[in-house]
């Protein structure tokens, strides 16, 4: 979508709609920007696609479905996979930190903090995270809680 359409919409629609163009557009930028990085990624570790680095010990291994937590949101993506000679697979680390719910702890935690119910968090989290994940996070934050007030409790 050009600026000057961009640009339209938002004048077109209304302060809602126009919220919601901007964050689908942010979120596709952030989707690029995380293929990007991890084409970047594979380019430093085997070399410019094409010309491979005769010296080099990875090699590219073609390309997986993968998850990945943009805006909130498990989206599925395609991510590319990188072989060491001798040390098998090579995790990616851009792909490592997109893949990782860590974010989503923190909005499970306060979303459960507010009253939200655990079966109630996989529906707004738009299943991203399950009632069992919820649960589990809502427990280790709880149980983190009692660990301070049990500390805080006890004279040095």
């Amino acid at each position: 979508m050009n600026h000057e359409r961009l640009k339209e919409a938002f004048l077109q629609g209304g302060e809602r709609e126009a919220a919601e163009l901007f964050r689908k557009m942010m979120k596709g930028v952030v989707r690029l920007g995380l293929l990007e990085a991890m084409a970047e990624e594979v380019d430093a570790l085997c070399g410019p696609r094409y010309r491979p680095d005769p010296e080099g010990a990875c090699h590219r291994a073609g390309s997986e479905r993968g998850v990945a937590f943009l805006d909130g949101e498990k989206e599925s993506i395609r991510r590319p996979r990188v072989r060491h000679e001798t040390d098998g697979e090579v995790h990616l680390a851009t792909y490592e930190a997109a893949s990782s719910p860590r974010g989503m702890f923190d909005q499970v935690v306060a979303a459960v903090a507010q009253g939200m119910p655990v079966r109630g968090v996989e529906r707004a989290m738009d299943g991203a995270v399950s009632k069992n994940e919820a649960s589990r996070m809502w427990i280790g934050k709880s149980r983190e809680q009692l660990a301070l007030l049990r500390d805080a409790g006890t004279p040095a």
